[in-house]
């Protein structure tokens, strides 16, 4: 359920594979691509 909202919010998009996009909640999160999820979060629901 979360990663289910946090795609329909537009938190998460996935990453990029030669088949199109693919999410992998079980798999390493790079330092920049958690710093965009915090980045697209603060934009939707910060103040």
């Amino acid at each position: 359920m979360p990663m289910k909202w946090a795609v329909t919010n537009d938190i998460i998009s996935g990453k990029a594979t030669n088949s199109g996009t693919k999410l992998d909640p079980l798999g390493n999160t790079t330092r920049a691509e958690c710093a965009q999820i915090i980045k697209n979060f603060v934009k939707k629901f910060g103040k």
